[in-house]
């Protein structure tokens, strides 16, 4: 989660409230101190949340269309953006593509779905730096707007759009996500013939000590053993 402000003050949280029994917790944003009115906004306010996937994962999205789908739950109605954003090797070139979504029932969790085009424009990244990142964007200033087509991949675009919900305009106002996921090719999803699998802890601990390893001494008399964590979970000696 990013937050970037003058005007608000969100606070990020696990929610148990969540669309069905594929998952125990949703991912919540909600507005501690309101954002308010869109004429307050400095340019450079900014409240999204993203994931960032290793451009050595992503390469079966170079050249086939890919299908996002996910569940939200918002105390109003209303449009909001989904960006996703391409990364080169060096991460100095990027390529957006924006997709608007529309929230019809306040406090009711409704399942999204949208099919993005097959990628074009710079090569993206196939190293184990960031190649692609999917954003939900819930404020956006005037510095992280643009018009850019819907739909298509385009080097100029930003996150956000002039047309956006201020998503946490008021004290309280939340917006809950869950289970998304990405899928390659054209594929079909609908909230009643959709399946969500995801990680267990197991394999999320793994994949993340790729990334992560806190090593110290243990006490020993030696001082040969060591012991690792990813995060301040799991222990591991030897």
């Amino acid at each position: 989660y990013q937050e970037t402000s003058t005007s608000g003050v969100a606070t990020v949280n696990h929610s148990s409230d969540v669309p069905n029994n594929l998952s125990t917790n949703s991912f919540e944003v909600v507005a501690t101190t309101g954002y308010g009115a869109s004429n307050i906004w400095g340019v450079n306010e900014l409240s999204r949340v993203r994931t960032l996937l290793e451009g050595t994962f992503i390469q079966e999205f170079r050249n086939a269309p890919m299908t996002v789908g996910f569940w939200i739950k918002a105390a109003k109605t209303g449009s909001m953006t989904i960006t996703l954003v391409g990364h080169d090797n060096l991460d100095t070139s990027v390529n957006f593509l924006n997709h608007v979504i529309t929230i019809n029932s306040p406090n009711t969790w409704e399942y999204k779905t949208f099919v993005v085009p097959a990628y074009t424009g710079i090569a993206l990244a196939n190293n184990n730096s960031r190649g692609l990142e999917l954003n939900f964007n819930f404020v956006a200033g005037t510095n992280y707007q643009s018009s850019i087509a819907l739909d298509t991949w385009d080097s100029g675009g930003n996150v956000g759009r002039p047309t956006d919900t201020n998503w946490l305009a008021n004290t309280n106002d939340y917006v809950r996500i869950s289970q998304i996921q990405l899928l390659s090719g054209n594929i079909s999803l609908d909230s009643s013939t959709y399946a969500y699998a995801g990680r267990d802890v197991a394999e999320e601990l793994q994949l993340c000590q790729r990334y992560y390893w806190r090593r110290t001494w243990e006490s020993s008399s030696d001082n040969t053993s060591y012991r690792c964590t990813c995060g301040n979970s799991t222990y591991f000696s030897w």
